[in-house]
């Protein structure tokens, strides 16, 4: 995407976030791993937003 995103990323099990960034038209290119806190590895979907989109 060209415009300037923000990323919103809840936890691949958690269904209700992941059901709210779905209803609300989030699109989600893929899942990421990322590690918070230090030492335990999170896996996450990696949903997107582009805020210049002016919807």
């Amino acid at each position: 995407m060209d415009g300037m995103d923000e990323r919103i990323a809840p936890g691949v099990d958690h269904a209700v976030s992941n059901a709210v960034c779905r209803g609300a038209g989030v699109r989600l290119p893929g899942q990421v791993g990322f590690e918070y806190p230090k030492g335990h590895w999170i896996r996450s979907n990696d949903w997107r937003v582009d805020l210049e989109k002016g919807d």
